[in-house]
């Protein structure tokens, strides 16, 4: 079905479809398929799993029948594709992009289902008081805090007698329904994992310590992630550390923290336990095995 050739080295296909991403911006599965010059099916296929490990966003929109796949940090660039929406959701676009926040009763009824379409540049918020609940919907660029700020503005409330929620996704509520549906004997290694993931960031520590690394910044998160500094010739050097509780890191591991260290204009020093193959060329990456 495929070149023999285009099923070598999947990884390095991961990086490169990465990188070229990063570089265009959103891309279709055709744009894509072009760049690498490989099967449609197959890219198709990559991205896909890309997709599944969150290396990659899916738009919601659809162009030539197609999504968009993009990175995180790169939703403002899809503004540019806002031309390929339907009529009425184009209009609900330049509406919503100009105002920044409207009120979901005070639009025309075709308005209301373009917005509720428009999932890539439409974010509802809901506004309750002790009376009514009303929603508003913000632009996807626009941010949070100047939404509540100009929601307030426009319904003139104090702040202590709104209660604002954004509805960002219903992936987060999913996790809360199986969360209560748990036993107790989950919880309990719940706890035991606690205990081994504090022993791996105590391990880490030490490693910074006698490698003479300091901490500049903990990022929250399942795993190990800060960013550190070390002393040079030239002055202090920062880096994205990573460490993984695990043998050794995925692909799908390391390109994440390749595309937080972007964010973050940052190389990434990767810590493990086990040193990844070196026939996939990640870039900018320190791997560094921990004694």
């Amino acid at each position: 079905m495929f070149d023999k050739s285009e099923m070598q080295d999947i990884d390095g296909k991961k990086v490169k479809i990465l990188a070229i991403i990063n570089e265009k911006g959103p891309s279709l599965p055709v744009q894509l398929s072009r760049e690498m010059a490989m099967s449609p099916i197959l890219v198709s296929a990559i991205i896909a799993e890309m997709h599944d490990h969150d290396l990659l966003k899916l738009s919601n929109m659809k162009v030539g029948g197609s999504p968009l796949y993009y990175v995180l940090g790169q939703e403002e660039k899809l503004d540019a594709f806002a031309k390929f929406l339907p009529q009425k959701e184009k209009e609900t676009f330049e509406l919503l992009k100009k105002n920044q926040i409207l009120e979901d009763e005070k639009v025309m009824p075709a308005e209301r289902v373009a917005l509720r379409s428009m999932k890539d540049f439409a974010v509802p918020i809901k506004v309750t008081d002790a009376n009514s609940e009303r929603i508003f919907w913000r632009f996807h660029t626009f941010s949070e805090q100047d939404s509540m700020s100009k929601i307030h503005e426009l319904l003139r409330f104090e702040k202590p007698k709104l209660q604002i929620n954004a509805e960002k996704s219903e992936k987060p509520e999913k996790e809360k329904k199986e969360e209560k549906v748990l036993s107790e004997e989950p919880k309990r290694r719940k706890s035991s994992s606690k205990k081994d993931n504090s022993a791996f960031v105590s391990k880490i520590k030490e490693f910074f310590e006698t490698k003479n690394i300091g901490i500049e910044k903990i990022i929250e998160g399942k795993d190990f992630s800060a960013i550190v500094s070390l002393d040079s010739d030239i002055g202090k050097i920062k880096f994205l550390a990573v460490a993984k509780n695990k043998k050794k890191p995925t692909t799908s591991d390391i390109l994440l923290s390749q595309q937080q260290a972007n964010q973050l204009g940052l190389p990434v020093l990767f810590l493990v336990n086990e040193l990844p193959k070196q026939d996939v060329n990640f870039g900018p990456i320190i791997f560094k095995k921990i004694d």
